[in-house]
């Protein structure tokens, strides 16, 4: 066994340190970098689990999850689960010329569905005609511009 010599090893430790590459951390910093990302991950992974818990028992009920109240941390979670019913809606009812054009009649059953419509939370109700719709994109711009006024729109 060999004795120590303090002068050696401080020259051993200059020589490693300036053979560092600049930038380069010390063991003790990329430690707690290293623990940090670890505490960061593991808190990350128990507000997913708390907000896929609070979730659950509403999909279980095949109520859509926009019906759980969450905090905007939950939200922002509950976004990477990319659930459909946490998605605003739009219903549409797609109905004939003489349907969009009529005051009554057929026109209050629309009334009627973008009632249910609105009452569903962040939805929204379009009345459309697919077919004057389509023979709006197959005219010309000129004719499409007046078309859309003589329809209302």
């Amino acid at each position: 066994m060999t004795p120590s010599m303090p002068a050696r090893d401080i020259e051993t430790i200059q020589i490693e340190l300036a053979l560092r590459r600049p930038g380069q951390p010390s063991n003790a910093v990329a430690s707690r970098v290293a623990k940090g990302r670890e505490r960061w991950r593991e808190d990350r992974q128990a507000r997913t689990r708390e907000c896929s818990i609070k979730l659950h028992p509403a999909l279980e009920e095949f109520l859509p999850a926009e019906s759980v109240s969450l905090t905007d941390d939950e939200r922002a979670i509950a976004r990477n689960f990319f659930l459909l019913t946490m998605k605003p809606t739009i219903y549409a009812a797609n109905v004939d010329e003489a349907t969009l054009a009529s005051a009554g009649g057929q026109r209050s059953r629309c009334a009627r569905f973008c009632e249910v419509a609105k009452r569903a939370k962040r939805a929204e109700c379009l009345v459309i005609c697919a077919q004057l719709e389509a023979d709006l994109v197959g005219a010309g711009a000129r004719r499409a511009t007046r078309v859309s006024r003589i329809a209302g729109r």
